[in-house]
């Protein structure tokens, strides 16, 4: 019998940029890292808690899967010397922390 065997798959190095802590004032605090060489939304603190999966979809965006705003896009904002300032999840925007 055959064995199908998943392989880690090591993210993409540009990807390292989008990473860390995001924050819309009052409502909700959020971070994205890389776990197992895939982009996820955790709750800050609790990093083995995913709440949602980013799946790349184009330059700066992601597909979310799970969490309030599953099937939207995570657009990632970038300034003129190409730092991450803030991440629109469908119609949310979070600021990096």
């Amino acid at each position: 019998a055959r064995q199908e065997v998943e392989v880690a798959v090591a993210a993409p190095d540009e990807w390292q940029k989008y990473t860390g802590c995001y924050i819309m004032p009052g409502l909700a605090e959020i971070e994205i890292k890389i776990i197992d060489g895939k982009m996820v939304v955790v709750r800050p603190g609790a990093s083995t808690e995913i709440i949602a999966r980013l799946t790349p979809e184009g330059e700066h965006k992601f597909r979310i899967k799970g969490g309030h705003v599953t099937g939207e896009l995570a657009i990632f904002e970038l300034n003129e010397t190409d730092d991450v300032t803030h991440v629109k999840l469908g119609s949310f925007t979070l600021q990096r922390k």
